[in-house]
């Protein structure tokens, strides 16, 4: 009588890796669908420019740190 082992995990491996690669796509799927508006970004921007004392020259960095800051608020509520 011929006993049925279980496969070996060399057997497995590439099945898991599959598994996890497709677990990480949707992360990266969901991850990439939110993009704050124009607007919210432009008020957020605003709003960073009146606290730095409506300084001239700081409006790339002002619209991007907004930017960062809507998608991890998202990131944050979405969890």
């Amino acid at each position: 009588m011929k006993h049925n082992k279980a496969p070996s995990a060399k057997k497995l491996k590439p099945f898991a890796a599959a598994a996890e690669l497709d677990a990480m796509a949707m992360l990266d799927v969901n991850a990439a669908h939110f993009t704050p508006s124009v607007d919210e970004v432009a008020n957020r921007a605003y709003l960073k420019f009146q606290n730095q004392g409506a300084s001239d020259g700081y409006d790339v960095e002002h619209w991007l740190s907004a930017e960062t800051e809507l998608i991890a608020e998202h990131d944050v509520v979405g969890r």
